[in-house]
This record gives structure tokens, C-alpha cells and sequence, in this order.
């Protein structure tokens, strides 16, 4: 079986807590047998590692306008 993760916005050198959720999830889903494809927009190349990757999660980007309008980094 598979599970579709839909996420606003990654990028791993902006590691967090929903990402540390998200790579807690996917781990435990793998464990069961289960596999994770995350869709994610596309960001700027540039990350050498992705954790959720090492994973064995699979990360399919696509091209989306994300406004962020009064969010701190």
C-alpha cells in the first residue's frame, strides 16, 4: 500500500517540527509495510541530503505558487 503525504512547503535546510513529525510517520508507515510518496513544490537546488529520502521516502515536487503572507520565520 501506498500513502500520499500533501505538503505546503519543504525544503531540508529548513528542518522543523512538521518535517520531524512527518520523517516519524513515514518510518513507522515503512515498518508496517507501508511506502510514503510526498508531494511537495519545487524549491531551488542546492540541498545535498534529504532525510525524508534516506527514509525511503519518495519526494515528487511540482511547480505551485506558495504566498506566505504574516508567517515568521
Amino acid at each position: 500500500m501506498k500513502v500520499a503525504h500533501l505538503l505546503r512547503k519543504y525544503n531540508p535546510a529548513e528542518w522543523g517540527g512538521t518535517e520531524t513529525a512527518l520523517y516519524g510517520l513515514c518510518d513507522g508507515l515503512r515498518q508496517g509495510g507501508v511506502s510514503s510518496v510526498v508531494y511537495c513544490p519545487s524549491i531551488p537546488a542546492g540541498a545535498k541530503s534529504d532525510p525524508l529520502t534516506e527514509a525511503g521516502c519518495v519526494i515528487k515536487r511540482f511547480h505551485a505558487c506558495v504566498p506566505i503572507w504574516g508567517i515568521s520565520p
